[in-house]
């Protein structure tokens, strides 16, 4: 018996003479001729018994989930759910790298799990689902120690398990993107409304500032208008932003009217 291996059994007959097990068993014994300066001539045999046994390693179990995190702090919390469908892969270490294992999709919970594994160093990528921007990446505990190291949002990696161990909670979070759109228009009777017949002005900056939070720090980015005055910026994180016009040359500022969900 040893720790992370199966036990392992066996039996083997105690023989007074010579046979294969002894002959294979690479002692310097003497040989069944040999008799010792005794009154005996009976000749002095070398007995024994050798049992050979080999082990097998417990298999290792690797598991997780996908889930949507819309307060981005990249934790499974109360009332998040899990995303379905989403392809994970299994990759094991081989002594010239990483070798590509299997690969399964989370169920309708969001969970993923890759059983009967041999022990090994093993790295788990999430292949990011349509229709999502990735969070962030935890890596599993195995019995409540964190064990691997995060690459990236969709990449946990140096995941080394012993046999029997079980590797947990290798999580990945995603959030669905937002949008921010608008118009630049010619506001012709000045009253903050864009009626029919009032006409876009393209080629206006629009600069975007998403606040800092826990996420991310502060980031700015610009975008402009179309020749119709429209503007819009899609897969977006989640957060605080403030949109700011660069006042187009030719006109003077008018009224400003904040968007709708």
């Amino acid at each position: 018996a040893a720790p992370h291996y199966y036990q392992a059994a066996g039996m083997d007959i105690f023989l007074d003479a010579y046979d294969s097990n002894l002959d294979r068993s690479g002692l310097d014994l003497p040989p069944d001729s040999y008799a010792p300066p005794l009154d005996s001539a009976n000749p002095v045999r070398t007995a024994g018994a050798f049992l050979k046994l080999e082990q097998v390693p417990l298999p290792v179990r690797i598991a997780g989930k996908v889930f949507v995190d819309p307060n981005l702090n990249n934790r499974t919390d109360a009332g998040e759910p899990g995303l379905p469908g989403v392809t994970v892969q299994l990759w094991r270490e081989d002594g010239a790298g990483y070798s590509f294992v299997a690969q399964t999709v989370t169920d309708a919970a969001g969970n993923y799990r890759f059983e009967d594994l041999t022990p090994g160093t093993y790295r788990v990528v999430e292949l990011q689902p349509s229709g999502y921007l990735s969070v962030g990446a935890r890596a599993g505990t195995v019995e409540g120690n964190t064990r691997g190291n995060v690459v990236d949002a969709d990449t946990i990696t140096d995941i080394v398990l012993l046999g029997g161990e079980e590797s947990l909670h290798n999580d990945f979070a995603e959030v669905q993107p937002a949008s921010l759109a608008g118009h630049v228009y010619h506001d012709a009777n000045d009253n903050g409304v864009r009626e029919s017949g009032e006409s876009g002005i393209g080629g206006t900056i629009i600069r975007l500032t998403r606040a800092a939070d826990a996420f991310s720090p502060a980031m700015t980015f610009e975008t402009t208008t179309q020749a119709d005055g429209s503007w819009s910026v899609t897969q977006l994180y989640p957060g605080l932003y403030t949109v700011e016009e660069i006042q187009p040359a030719g006109y003077l500022d008018g009224k400003d009217a904040a968007g709708s969900l």
